[in-house]
């Protein structure tokens, strides 16, 4: 959430966060309880969320009964007699207890006991506890936290246990929720665990009371959607249900805003802006055209800074390489450093600026086109870096469609590395990450644009439709990637 607040105090959005720090959500929640805070991150098996109303899911906690003992233990039943070490102690006693009711585990004398992360690896080796249960979301920073702690030599066997009955659970409890873990999501090799493993998770919200401020939904999505690529976990925040048997209900402003109901400020007020515009650029004018005619200077008109950039634009044509681009760059850099530094002193005005920032825009146009086509010439290969990061991505996107366009041809045979579109899933594109990840999602837009003979889109619609695709994803790991974009871009 830090980050949150700081790109909305960046981007001047109407609401701001300031975080206070609690040492776990049931901290937080007594805060929110208390009316210390305005709004909270709880989770939905926390004790009292009866005046809470979620704004958003920012993520799910995942149950990971962990064995580590040397012997095996390959289902809860193998815990009879044995201890199981539990890392947050009283935050995670409600799922303690579900589990327990639900396997009878106080019959089967299974003992619990609260452990701090740091001491996991102490509690391992000593033969203290022989599980450990752990519920955290399903991220890099929190996984690699995870693999710190358990051990890596051969005396300890590291497995997961199943919870065959979470569908049980969670119908006996709203809390939670039955979730089927990706194979080799805590370790890659050897896989742990060694196939897709039923679990449990629990959702996390942001909650917040009902008559808090309606923007808060919206600014926050607004915020995640320009940070996600840095931090991964951001993608996995997502709209609440606004099904009215709900554990938590949905806050007011969070379902008009999922729901496309948020008024925007030019909404409430288009027609004023309109017609106040329309007034206010009149007088300017008039008043431009005065002050222009009583302080009319002796300039040869050759000399204007306007003309003179504009003069540019044929350097721009001739240029043969990028080195004569930049050169070109700082010549505007130059003349506009020079004008701005009389637009502060008021020996300029604000017509002759109009002109300038047309003829500025004008030449960045240029020199991208030019930057672009030097970059594609056949003289030789050369480098992508530099170019703007629209072009690189509609290469992408082209080279993308090209594939899709050759596939709707007869089919060749395929060796047996070769791999078919029908058969890549989400849990394959969501195990890779960083650049593989950002590939491997623009080829599937480019695939669908191709197969439908599209050769134009819009890059902003195109990260809507990626952001779905991501969520649907984490939601369905084992659905095919194709069908969820598919799914995405409706």
């Amino acid at each position: 959430m830090l980050a949150i607040a700081a790109r909305m105090a960046a981007t001047n959005a109407p609401v701001r966060l300031k975080v206070v720090e609690k040492a776990n959500t049931n901290e937080a929640m007594k805060a929110f309880s208390a009316g210390e805070v305005d709004l909270a991150i709880a989770r939905a098996d926390a004790l009292d969320l009866s005046v809470a109303r979620s704004v958003l899911i920012v993520t799910h906690g995942v149950v990971l009964m962990i064995a580590v003992s040397g012997g095996s233990i390959d289902d809860i039943d193998g815990l009879k007699g044995k201890t199981v070490g539990v890392v947050g102690g009283d935050i995670n006693r409600p799922v303690v207890a579900a589990i327990t009711k639900e396997y009878d585990l106080d019959q089967a004398k299974v003992r619990f006991r609260d452990l701090e992360l740091k001491d996991v690896a102490q509690a391992i080796q000593s033969k203290q506890v022989h599980a450990v249960l752990v519920v955290m979301p399903i991220s890099p920073w929190y996984l690699g936290l995870l693999r710190e702690v358990l051990p890596r030599t051969s005396k300890f066997k590291v497995g997961l246990i199943p919870i065959e009955s979470a569908d049980a659970i969670a119908a006996i409890n709203k809390a939670y929720e039955s979730y089927e873990l990706p194979k080799g999501t805590v370790r890659g090799l050897p896989p742990v665990p060694d196939e897709d493993l039923t679990t449990l998770r629990v959702p996390i919200y942001l909650v917040a009371k009902k008559s808090l401020d309606k923007e808060v939904a919206k600014a926050i999505m607004d915020a995640r959607r320009d940070l996600s690529t840095d931090h991964p976990i951001l993608a996995q925040i997502s709209a609440p249900s606004s099904d009215k048997d709900e554990l938590v209900q949905i806050h007011p402003g969070a379902a008009a805003f999922f729901e496309g109901e948020t008024k925007t400020l030019f909404d409430k007020y288009g027609d004023q802006f309109f017609y106040g515009s329309l007034m206010f650029g009149s007088v300017m004018s008039v008043l431009a055209a005065i002050w222009k005619f009583m302080t009319k200077s002796n300039e040869q008109t050759t000399n204007r800074p306007p003309l003179r950039l504009y003069a540019l634009m044929e350097d721009i044509r001739q240029t043969q390489q990028a080195a004569d681009l930049v050169a070109v760059e700082a010549k505007i850099d130059g003349i506009l450093q020079r004008e701005l530094e009389k637009y502060a002193s008021s020996d300029i005005d604000a017509g002759e600026m109009g002109a300038l920032s047309l003829a500025t825009h004008r030449l960045e146009y240029a020199i991208a086109q030019r930057r672009l086509a030097l970059a594609n010439a056949p003289a030789g290969v050369k480098s992508r870096e530099g170019l703007p990061m629209k072009a690189a991505l509609m290469t992408t996107l082209a080279a993308a469609t090209l594939v899709a366009a050759v596939q709707t041809g007869p089919a060749s045979a395929q060796s047996q590395m070769d791999r078919s579109v029908d058969q890549y899933s989400c849990k394959d594109v969501m195990r890779d990450s960083g650049a593989g990840r950002e590939i491997a999602i623009a080829f599937l837009h480019g695939y669908l644009l191709g197969k439908a003979g599209k050769t134009q889109f819009n890059l902003d619609v195109l990260l809507k439709q990626t952001d779905a695709f991501i969520e649907q994803c984490l939601d369905n790991p084992n659905a095919k990637a194709m069908d969820t974009m598919i799914n995405a871009t409706k």
